[in-house]
């Protein structure tokens, strides 16, 4: 598996202390909210994702699971790529430590989740969670804004005739990812988060 400790250091403390407005001690609220089919939202979610837990299942096996792999293999690749065409026609400048601050950003988010909101959104059906979501949607703002940037970058993942395999190999997981963020950021603001943020929050 490709080495990116360095891009990924954050790891190991991002979620501490990051998620405010959580009482975790509180007692649970009666209940828990199933109203939302994710099947029929979503095309690739399980039929049991109408439940909270199995919509957070989706999340973190399908897409968080996904992003660290693409984010891993891209900065890896785009190392392999500034070597082979060093003092050529290289990739744009600044691609690698893009990749590097994309996946530090997007490891604390995702830390956040796992191990501050996700836990209670399990334990507490219907908890109301409008302060630290609303965090977490400013979050997905940077996410696509760093997208929006990488897309502009790469010139939408489009590589260059003279472009090696692994620069291929790297815009083909760049797409993926950009894919794969536009509907874990869709999947989260419009049908995991309402689930515990009233209309008047």
């Amino acid at each position: 598996m490709p080495d990116n400790s360095s891009a990924m250091s954050q790891r190991g403390h991002a979620g501490d202390g990051l998620v405010e407005g959580l009482n975790p001690q509180a007692e649970p609220p009666p209940g828990v909210d199933t109203k939302a089919q994710a099947e029929a939202a979503i095309g690739d979610s399980p039929s049991s994702a109408d439940t909270t837990g199995a919509l957070i299942d989706l999340i973190e096996t399908r897409y968080h699971a996904a992003h660290r792999r693409q984010l891993s293999e891209m900065i890896d690749l785009a190392r392999q790529v500034e070597e082979v065409h060093r003092g050529d026609t290289a990739p744009p400048a600044g691609l690698t430590a893009l990749l590097k601050h994309m996946a530090v950003v997007m490891e604390g988010h995702m830390q956040k989740e796992e191990r501050v909101l996700f836990p209670i959104m399990r334990r507490y059906g219907q908890a109301r969670l409008a302060r630290p979501i609303a965090g977490l949607l400013a979050d997905h703002d940077e996410h696509g804004a760093l997208m929006r940037e990488l897309e502009t970058l790469t010139d939408g993942f489009a590589a260059p005739e003279h472009a090696c395999d692994a620069w291929r190999a790297l815009y083909a997981v760049g797409r993926e990812l950009a894919e794969d963020l536009a509907r874990h950021i869709q999947i989260e603001n419009d049908l995991l988060f309402p689930r515990f943020v009233t209309p008047a929050e």
